[in-house]
């Protein structure tokens, strides 16, 4: 009971610093694509991530749940779950994949998790992080995952377990500490750069990654883009999931904004998208199903969307 309690107070909180924000693709290009409804969940499941294997198994992690499901051939099944929040979801090996997440009392962790059994473990444990969300491979043994409260990137390295602070600046922070929406969200590693999305200051970020990995000089890509999650193509375009607006927006490196898919597609409450292959052709959304809705009538199922990008 006392889960739900919390969970309800984060909504009503959520709804509230969602509500102050002008809508920004209220103007855009509208250009819908074609999409495919993988998988049907339940209302009121926030799923939060998305992650796909090379034999094709879509995972996706239910935030409030705490659970991680696996999706083949249309049918999903549970593969992991624990008593905390679970987050964002990135492979580690054909064998593995990583979900950072908190425990019950509020613990920022990592866990590696086997998608053959769905046995799992505690890879490393963030004294010092607040709330871990998205996550990306930096190279071949460490990955960078968004603080969204502590507003850093922090530096996990698979081999050893161990976790530092790769990168800390203003432009990851929240815009208050009082917000209750999210400050670095999203994070991919794409062709050398590091892209970041900003829920609460509505930006997407961008910077090199230098030769022995540190971070370069961190700029503002993009302004007035509200996204939880996104992805990146070759050419740099970004494709946000919007969240609380349910749509799709895809953003040119000119700044552009162009709504691909909307809500009667089945993107209500887009969180986070993933390329199906690396031919970059299918675009996979998980969705909440606009479970931030102040009209509780128009949450819709949580769903997994595939869009067909040409």
């Amino acid at each position: 009971m006392k889960k739900y309690i919390l969970i309800s107070i984060w909504l009503i909180n959520s709804v509230m610093g969602f509500a102050q924000q002008d809508n920004p693709y209220k103007d855009a290009n509208i250009d819908r694509v074609k999409t495919k409804i993988i998988h049907e969940f339940n209302r009121f499941e926030f799923l939060e991530s998305i992650a796909i294997a090379e034999d094709g198994t879509i995972f996706t992690s239910n935030l409030f749940d705490g659970k991680v499901y696996a999706i083949k051939n249309g049918k999903a099944n549970l593969l992991f779950d624990f008593d905390g929040m679970a987050a964002g979801l990135s492979n580690l090996d054909k064998n593995h994949i990583l979900l950072t997440g908190s425990s019950k009392d509020k613990k920022a962790l990592v866990y590696k998790i086997n998608t053959k059994n769905g046995d799992a473990e505690i890879l490393a444990l963030f004294p010092q992080g607040m709330v871990l969300n998205g996550i990306s491979r930096l190279d071949k043994s460490n990955f960078l995952i968004a603080d969204s409260f502590k507003g850093v990137l922090w530096k996990l390295n698979t081999d050893d377990a161990s976790v530092s602070i790769w990168l800390e600046h203003d432009l990851l922070k929240k815009a208050s500490s009082e917000g209750q929406n999210p400050g670095a969200n999203g994070v991919k590693v794409k062709n050398g750069f590091v892209y970041i999305s900003n829920t609460e200051k509505q930006t997407m970020l961008k910077l090199p990654i230098n030769k022995n990995s540190s971070p370069g000089e961190i700029k503002v890509f993009h302004s007035n883009v509200v996204f939880n999650d996104f992805e990146v193509d070759q050419a740099g375009n970004i494709y946000g999931a919007s969240n609380v607006f349910d749509n799709v927006v895809k953003v040119s490196l000119n700044g552009e904004k162009t709504v691909i898919a909307q809500y009667d597609q089945g993107v209500a409450g887009s969180t986070c998208l993933t390329w199906r292959s690396k031919k970059e052709e299918y675009l996979l959304v998980s969705t909440n199903g606009g479970i931030l809705k102040p009209n509780k009538c128009d949450v819709t199922p949580a769903k997994i969307v595939e869009l067909i990008i040409d």
